[in-house]
């Protein structure tokens, strides 16, 4: 049997390093009740812009320098939520960031399957690079991390790209109001998708046996979830894409153990890697501070 060769394995893990400042600790103190504020209400640091409906705020987690956050000032669940003029400026406020750097996507998490932490909807904005390397991770690791999202898919008519099977990439209307509608409609069609289908997962008729036979690994399934991400496209305009979720029972520790075994990692700086972040995050926070300073 050939053997593997040590070194190319070691330059393969090397190119699925994220090298990014030390998570901060996560241990609450003893005996203090945990706060139900708003993170994001309840947040007062100076924004890099604030707008009629939105602030841009730096991330507290940073994943690339050119990271930055648009939270809306009321308080909604998700971007489905938004009202007309809400969506508007979000698309004008994206577009402006692309003028500042044409890598840039917008991606967010619509509940807790799909890793939304904090019940206040947020948009991270960062380099395309940042997800493409994390999708090279999870292809890397052959992890399924889309359980059922074809039928969802398929159920819910939104269709997918043969480059993404199992993403729905939608182009996305100039005009804001059917821009929102076109939002509203992928988050509704695939919800009910998976209202449809979640009772049927078990049943030996189900029509796809291999996403069945994964259905295996997991307990029980309880929960839907979407993240979505906009991104321009060949042609110049916005798409929009949907990518579906599940969540069963037993999955937070396969998640646990997912990230500890790729090579994911917050490893902290070196001090010439601390400058060097410094200087382009400051650099991207500074275009961000000119961009919106009228």
């Amino acid at each position: 049997m050939e053997q593997a060769n040590p070194h190319a394995m070691r330059d393969q893990r090397k190119l699925l390093i994220l090298r990014a400042p030390n998570w901060p600790q996560q241990r609450k103190p003893q005996g203090k009740p945990a706060t139900r504020e708003c993170v994001f209400c309840a947040r007062r640091d100076e924004p890099l812009a604030e707008l009629p409906a939105s602030r841009l705020l730096t991330p507290k987690y940073p994943g690339v320098p050119s990271h930055v956050l648009i939270v809306p000032n009321r308080h909604i669940y998700s971007i489905a939520e938004s009202s007309v003029p809400e969506i508007g400026e979000f698309l004008e406020t994206f577009n402006r960031l692309l003028s500042i750097d044409g890598s840039l996507v917008a991606i967010g998490n619509y509940k807790k399957a799909a890793g939304q932490n904090v019940p206040h909807a947020h948009h991270h904005i960062y380099s395309s690079a940042l997800q493409s390397l994390l999708t090279c991770l999870i292809s890397h690791k052959n992890v399924p991390a889309n359980p059922f999202a074809q039928e969802m898919l398929e159920l819910s008519g939104l269709g997918a790209s043969a480059d993404f099977p199992k993403r729905a990439i939608l182009p996305l209307p100039s005009n804001e109001r059917e821009a929102l509608d076109l939002i509203k409609y992928a988050f509704e069609m695939l919800e009910g998708a998976f209202a449809f289908l979640q009772p049927k997962i078990g049943n030996p008729d189900f029509p796809n046996p291999t996403e069945a036979a994964r259905m295996r690994m997991f307990d029980r399934i309880i929960g839907f979830g979407l993240n979505w991400c906009i991104r321009k496209g060949n042609e110049g305009n916005l798409n929009f894409e949907a990518l579906p979720r599940v969540a069963f029972e037993g999955v937070p520790q396969a998640t646990i153990n997912f990230f500890l075994g790729m090579v994911l990692m917050r490893k902290g700086l070196l001090c010439e890697e601390e400058r060097e972040w410094g200087r382009l995050a400051g650099d991207f926070h500074g275009k961000i501070r000119h961009e919106f300073k009228n």
